[in-house]
């Protein structure tokens, strides 16, 4: 541990506790909804152009849903390529910001979780995660998408059975065994055919609301570099790799690791992995800004009772490390690979 300028640097600083994943708590600051939308990558437009082009095979989005959307930074993006467009955020702060910076007659936005999506059933052609699938409980989220399977199935075997009592009870006296069946059965149909009966469903899980041949795309930008300056892209990632590494949640790392790759879809869907390289303009302060804006830069904040100008005095402290004074003036480019993971219903 060494002190400079009375800032003290933490070489290795890890979290003495687990870091719970709470995007709703996360991102109830306006101002960090505000440097969220300015100073994180875009949605590529060749990406958008990859899901409607090849994945639809050029046929026009009715509905997309953009998930995690934030402070609509995505979602804006999506203009134009669909019919309809919905954002979708835990965060009751991130949809406040993104209504006020995203007005368009096509778009609307929406409170919800993965598994709570605003959208009747068989009615979505595409669904985005834009740098957000590690906040989703994915377990959870795929264990439900199998069990929306299982309902139908057994809801289509009960009505089935139904048809044939009623016709074996044209022929013959109805026992008192065969009338307490069938009234089970009713029941049974009764209180989940608003759930599974597909002209009626109003559940809103993604493997309902999702048209045969639709996409679910979940979109990763990890590992940013600056290419112009090794120096200050050494810093960046000695920054993200140590002093943060504690502060990101261990999905949260897996996740990014892979790049997504290890994320299981159900079976049955045909997935499919495109790269696209970016490149962004971004100031040294820029980069600060972006910063702040990571989780696990907020975790550690959080955790230290620090406020967000001392968060950032941290980075320079590490950062000092590494730079040189000319890397703080002019401009840089901000490199990042950006990975989408595909799966269209079939």
């Amino acid at each position: 541990m060494a002190a400079r300028s009375g800032v003290t640097v933490v070489a290795r600083s890890l979290s003495s506790k687990p870091i719970d994943l709470d995007p709703a708590g996360l991102f109830k600051d306006k101002a960090l909804s505000a440097r969220y939308d300015k100073f994180r990558p875009k949605l590529p437009t060749a990406l958008i152009d990859t899901i409607v082009g090849k994945l639809l095979g050029g046929r026009r989005p009715g509905l997309w849903l953009d998930v995690g959307c934030g402070p609509g930074n995505s979602t804006k993006q999506i203009i134009g390529h669909a019919d309809k467009i919905v954002g979708v955020d835990i965060s009751e702060t991130q949809i406040e910001v993104a209504r006020k910076a995203v007005i368009d007659p096509s778009v609307t936005f929406a409170t919800g979780g993965c598994d709570n999506l605003p959208a009747e059933s068989n009615s979505v052609d595409v669904i985005t995660a834009v740098q957000a699938a590690h906040y989703f409980d994915l377990p959870a989220f795929f264990k439900e998408v199998l069990q929306c399977y299982m309902l139908l199935a057994c809801y289509m075997f009960l009505t089935c059975f139904v048809f044939i009592l009623m016709y074996v009870s044209l022929f013959s006296q109805k026992s008192q065994t065969l009338i307490i069946l069938q009234h089970l059965i009713h029941v049974f149909l009764t209180k989940h055919s608003l759930e599974i009966h597909i002209p009626l469903c109003s559940s809103q899980q993604v493997s309902r609301c999702l048209r045969t041949s639709g996409c679910v795309n979940l979109i990763c930008y990890p590992d940013p570099h600056i290419p112009t300056s090794p120096s200050l892209s050494a810093a960046l990632h000695h920054y993200n790799l140590t002093t943060l590494h504690g502060y990101f949640p261990a999905c949260r790392r897996e996740h990014f690791s892979t790049r997504y790759s290890t994320i299981q879809f159900p079976e049955g869907w045909t997935r499919s992995t495109h790269e696209i390289d970016l490149r962004l303009p971004i100031t040294y302060l820029g980069l600060l800004d972006l910063v702040s804006t990571w989780s696990g830069f907020k975790n550690m904040c959080n955790e230290r009772g620090w406020s967000l100008e001392r968060g950032i005095e941290e980075v320079e402290g590490v950062f000092r490390e590494f730079i040189r004074e000319e890397d703080k003036e002019g401009d840089h480019e901000l490199g990042y690979t950006c990975t989408m993971v595909s799966a269209v219903k079939i």
